[in-house]
């Protein structure tokens, strides 16, 4: 016998503003199988709950990957993510040590996010400051670049500071101009 969902025969509905929702946050490194992700720790990538992706499943307009703005109310700062995985075993969201710490959380911190309703714009170009010389040393920058940003990171704003794994260092870059669109 197949299990399926409650709602699989519930019609669809439209979500017609940002779907908010309250949960409790650690970093990443607490994930109890860090080394499996461990790529991910500088990134703009989220680990959430499977009961999440279970609540957006009623909505017939979400996109996917599902953009998130995560908010720390109590110290008015907010980053955009995107969504790495839903992961049935977890009640927490895991978070890069990097926008823990941006976010300006501490363990178990409840916050709010918001699935974003609409997509963000897409970029055809932006400008870059790296901050140590190894970045000249690689020998396809575009590829390296696409293939980082996509991976790791999904959603980049102006003023970020981002950081790629290049051999066995760490490469940090800054963006410095909005994403043309």
């Amino acid at each position: 016998m197949m299990n399926f969902q409650e709602n699989v025969y519930d019609s669809y509905q439209q979500l017609n503003e940002n779907l908010k929702i309250e949960i409790a946050c650690l970093p990443i490194c607490f994930y109890y199988d860090y080394e499996k992700i461990k790529y991910y720790e500088h990134s703009k990538r989220v680990l959430l709950p499977k009961y999440i992706l279970h609540q957006l499943s009623k909505y017939e307009n979400i996109t996917f990957p599902v953009n998130i703005k995560i908010t720390n109310e109590s110290q008015c700062i907010s980053k955009y993510v995107t969504v790495l995985e839903f992961l049935a075993d977890i009640d927490h969201m895991y978070l890069s040590n990097n926008m823990f710490n941006c976010l300006q959380l501490t363990e178990n911190d409840t916050i709010c996010f918001e699935i974003l309703k609409d997509p963000l714009p897409t970029a055809t170009s932006i400008k870059i400051k790296p901050h140590t010389n190894n970045f000249a040393l690689i020998e396809d920058k575009k590829l390296y670049l696409e293939t980082n940003f996509k991976n790791l990171f999904g959603i980049i704003e102006k003023g970020d500071t981002i950081t790629t794994p290049y051999l066995r260092e760490q490469i940090s870059i800054t963006i410095v101009v909005n994403p043309k669109l």
